[in-house]
């Protein structure tokens, strides 16, 4: 099969390649370049711009009639052939379908005067045994199928003027991004003048990798050198023919740049890869329609990410949910929502049984898993193909290929992708394991084989402790995977982990679309990732892009994947740790640099389409980071916390950020699933300018109800060394002192608090009068005649308590020893009230301060959100007033103004101490007034709703003698 190609450099400069699968078509020289045994002529004309071109170089560098290169074998000014397609002395191409210097042939071996096929192969397809295809030409310089004018090339083509114009196909290669070939170059020497042909569908007997000639190319504009004064020159070469509609890319692409003159450089060429894909056949891209409706079979976040996505695009979603999702977010964007468990994930959203009966019955075509859950469940991959569903996901084979961390290494040894020095086998044996880790050299670590999530993984330093930490691992991994296979590895001291995202359709593409960083762990789990990684090497970066194809390659995967690496930070080597067979938490990040969609990716690939981008097509701009938002307590070992979110209010979302979430201002983060609130995305034009953005925006996210990890990010995102990119999965650990402070409480935030609990407390009572209107009988602003209108209220925080007075403008913040700590004159606070608490600014000394506050009247807690912080106090509750014990009757009394809740015993009630009689709601918190002895009740004062002055009996009680 004779090919021919047209490819341009960046730096406007015109490569033409002619070749045939398996053995060479074409040898020659020119002046700048000698001829390689191999047969792979190529040759390049320069240009300064769009239109002016320079001559070929060749003097003697043309082909004879038999293929060789001659003294004086020239092409003629207009490179046409003869009508009988004979061979004239300068080299044209005879009857015997030799290649001639325009490479062009028809069926039959002629062709026509002006360079265009005869009417033997006006089909448009290229013959499999002469490379040649027709229809079609192309003027200003750009390759076509068939004839070109104006010094083009056309089918390999070129007239001594070709010229490199603005539509030649031009694009930065990163040396990285395409799928290994079906078929190469043989770089057998001695076949390099073979006229032996191959079909399409041979194996050629090449590799990767194969080495073509050196050529000389201009110096790129704008790029300096290297220290030893070498440049890179990064190419994407393509040549493409077509059968039976689909098309074949084969790619080359130069590996580096040698023997520098002037501004020439000599440079080396590799095939990089062949690759074969369907063209699509509609205007917006897409061979086949996507699907009318599909079932996503996760909850939360990742379930409304799906969502939102399938409603761009017009597709019907079905939503499952638990008892405890009832009034989830996600069951709220749905088109449809059905029940299929109890709270438990094992009761309802791991029944696959259950899932695909919802799919069945809806008539959902597809089935999105999300992450976790089904999501890497072979089993469920292939009970939605039995029941004729598709699963938006890589095939049942790839996902247990990638399960097991042992099988996985395998292959990927096997596809040349370096891993961990380290022992995978089958072979579990206490003693022989012992035998692999000296071998290996300590410190290993032990990781269970179907781990994942920390569990199940020891670090070993001492061949002493080899035993211990190995029946601990597992014991581990027989409760969390029901399998105790363990395997060992070399342990990294200072590892980076560093991911690559992947793409791969069922038509043979694949694609990387960069990598992304998420070192910094807790519990072996990343709360905050960005893309790119920071500080690599650029070559580094490139071969991980390439391993991470090579990885998917292997598997024959399709769909959306990561490629986790681990890398030691000091070398910047790399190693596969395993491969997540879904889309990941963390793929925001890589859509913010890449500016796509990545599950309209998964729902375009699952229909069977192409890749709606190929790897020349993909660039990373900018720089993004995204902020994993828990309920956590940072302060307890990271400890998840639940219960009911009472605020939540995210930052203003824009172009350069993104909030996703699956829950909202009333929704329960629950003991039964992973406590994440919303991933903060930002991106910026570098990562200075992201890691600005994310300050800014932590600052401003407000949450309470539970405890949050947000301080904690937002410290990390402040620390020095995060800035710097010097991050490490031992990241937490080696700054604890600067992420975990002792903490500092200002006066000014204690005031703050006091004032707000006052202020919520006078516009309670002041709009709760009779009728619902304001009363000033109903007042609690403290005012006297003739007095000064002081008051007070306690509170605590950190373990210490606070006394905040206001009196006629004046504020003061007294400690628990009655001391003043701080007076500020002048204030006039100013309160707006809100659903949960309220907004509060304020005069202080000669600083105008301000404050979001909520209320918790569940916990008598209120949270501060203040100068980018959120502060926790807790509103200290007064001793009730109640009669001694020993009176013979008395009274029950309100300690504050308040609002009558609930009456929970009747006139006559005989109770113990202690139980409740009363609750009232006092600055939006509830107070529960008991019993303060055993005895009766012999009578209520007020009933539900009704408002109560401070000091006021609410109940009569008669104690026992």
């Amino acid at each position: 099969m004779k090919v021919a190609v047209r490819i341009a450099l960046r730096m406007k400069v015109a490569v033409r390649i002619a070749l045939r699968m398996k053995v060479a078509v074409l040898t020659s020289s020119s002046t700048s370049t000698t001829t390689s045994d191999n047969g792979i002529y190529i040759a390049i004309p320069t240009c300064d711009d769009d239109n002016k071109s320079t001559t070929q170089p060749g003097d003697n560098g043309q082909t004879s009639d038999n293929g060789q290169t001659s003294d004086n074998g020239q092409t003629s000014d207009n490179g046409q052939t003869s009508d009988n397609g004979q061979t004239s002395d300068n080299g044209q191409t005879s009857d015997n379908g030799q290649t001639s210097d325009n490479g062009q042939t028809s069926d039959n071996g002629q062709t026509s005067d002006n360079g265009q096929t005869s009417d033997t192969n006006q089909s448009g397809e290229t013959s499999p045994t002469d490379g040649a295809s027709s229809d079609g030409a192309s003027s200003d310089g750009a390759s076509s199928d068939g004839a070109s004018s104006d010094g083009a090339s056309s089918d390999g083509a070129t007239s001594d003027n070709a010229a490199s114009t603005s539509n030649d196909f031009s694009i930065p290669y990163d040396g990285t991004s395409i799928p290994p070939p079906p078929t190469t170059i043989d770089d057998n020497n001695n076949n390099s003048n073979s006229d032996t042909e191959t079909s399409s569908t041979d194996t050629a007997s090449g590799d990767v990798g194969t080495l073509l000639p050196s050529i000389t190319a201009p110096r790129p504009p704008g790029m300096a050198d290297n220290i030893d004064g070498e440049i890179s020159i990064q190419t994407f070469t393509s040549i493409f023919t077509s059968d039976d509609e689909v098309f074949t890319t084969y790619s080359f692409v130069t590996m580096g740049v040698h023997e520098k003159s002037g501004d020439a450089y000599r440079v080396s060429a590799r095939l990089y890869s062949a690759s074969s894909t369907k063209p699509m056949d509609t205007e917006e891209g897409r061979g086949k329609p996507l699907f009318d409706k599909i079932l996503v079979a996760n909850r939360g976040e990742i379930a409304c990410r799906v969502m939102h996505t399938a409603r761009k695009l017009g597709i019907q979603t079905v939503a499952v949910f638990s008892e405890a999702d009832r009034n989830g977010l996600h069951v709220k964007l749905a088109d449809e929502a059905y029940l299929i468990g109890g709270a438990a994930a094992a009761d309802s959203y791991l029944q696959a049984g259950r899932i695909i009966d919802v799919a069945r019955r809806t008539g959902a075509q597809a089935v999105h898993p999300g992450y976790g859950f089904l999501s890497e469940n072979a089993g469920f991959a292939d009970q939605l193909s039995g029941a004729g569903l598709t699963f938006i996901g890589p095939p049942a084979a790839a996902i247990r290929a990638m399960g097991s961390k042992s099988e996985s290494k395998r292959i990927m040894q096997e596809a040349g992708v370096p891993v961990v020095p380290g022992y995978h086998g089958e072979q579990q044996e206490n003693g022989f394991l012992r035998e692999r880790a000296a071998e290996i050299g300590y410190p290993v670590l032990i990781k269970a084989v179907l781990g994942g999530g920390g569990k199940g993984m020891r670090i070993v330093e001492r061949p002493e402790d080899f035993d211990i930490m190995l029946e601990s691992s597992r014991r581990e991994a027989i409760k969390s995977f029901g399998d105790d296979r363990v395997l060992v590895e070399k342990y990294l001291a200072t590892p980076r982990h560093v991911e690559v995202q992947v793409f791969a359709d069922s038509l043979g593409n694949a694609v990387h679309l960069f990598e992304r960083a998420g070192s910094v762990q807790r519990r072996h789990q990343k709360i905050i990732e960005e893309a790119p990684a920071p500080g690599l090497l650029a070559d580094v970066r490139r071969e991980l892009g390439a391993k991470a194809v090579q990885a998917a390659k292997a598997v024959g995967y399709v769909g959306a994947g990561t490629v986790e690496f681990i890398m030691d930070t000091d070398t910047q080597q790399f190693y596969f740790m395993e491969m997540n067979t879904r889309l990941q938490v963390e793929h925001t990040v890589t859509e913010m640099v890449t500016d796509t969609d990545l599950v309209r990716w998964q729902l375009e690939v699952a229909s069977g389409n192409r890749l709606p981008r190929l790897q020349n097509e993909i660039a990373c701009t900018g720089h993004a980071f995204e902020a994993r938002i828990y309920a956590e307590n940072t302060e307890s070992g990271f400890l998840p916390d639940t219960g009911r979110l009472l605020h939540v209010q995210p930052p203003l979302a824009s172009s350069d950020v993104r909030i996703e979430t699956g829950v909202r201002t009333g929704d329960t983060i629950s003991v039964h699933y992973d406590p994440m609130i919303a991933k903060l995305v930002v991106h910026g034009d570098d990562r200075a300018d992201a890691l600005r953005k994310l300050r800014t925006a932590l600052a401003s996210y407000q949450v309470a109800g539970v405890h949050t990890n947000i301080g904690f990010l937002s410290r990390l995102a402040a620390s020095p060394d995060f800035a710097a990119g010097s991050v490490e999965t031992g990241y937490i650990d080696k700054h604890r002192d600067e992420l975990f402070p002792q903490p500092t409480y200002g006066a000014e935030k204690i005031a703050l608090a006091g004032l707000a609990l006052i202020a919520d407390s006078a516009m309670a009572a002041s709009t709760l009068a009779v009728g619902g209107k304001q009363s000033p009988w109903a007042a609690t602003d403290a005012f006297r005649i003739n007095s000064s209108a002081a008051q007070s209220v306690n509170v605590a925080i950190g373990g210490r308590q606070f006394r905040v007075e206001t009196d006629s403008g004046t504020v003061r913040v007294l400690s628990d020893s009655n001391e003043v700590v701080s007076e500020f004159s002048g204030a006039q606070p100013e309160w707006t009230p809100g659903e949960s608490g309220g907004d509060l600014c304020v005069l202080l000394g000669d600083r105008l301060c301000t404050a979001s506050v909520v209320f918790n009247r569940a916990s008598a807690e209120l949270v501060l959100f203040s100068d980018g912080a959120s502060s926790t106090f807790s509103a200290v509750q007064p001793e009730f007033e109640h009669p001694d014990e020993s009176a013979t009757g008395g009274q029950v009394t309100a300690p504050m103004s308040c609002k009558i809740v609930q009456v929970l015993v009747e006139a006559g009630a005989s109770v113990d101490k202690d139980t409740p009689l009363v609750v009232l709601e006092a600055m939006k918190m509830e107070h529960v007034i008991r019993a303060p002895a055993a005895g009766t009740v012999s009578d209520i004062y007020y009933a539900v709703g009704d408002l109560v002055d401070a000091g006021k009996s609410l109940v009569a009680f008669e104690p026992n003698k």
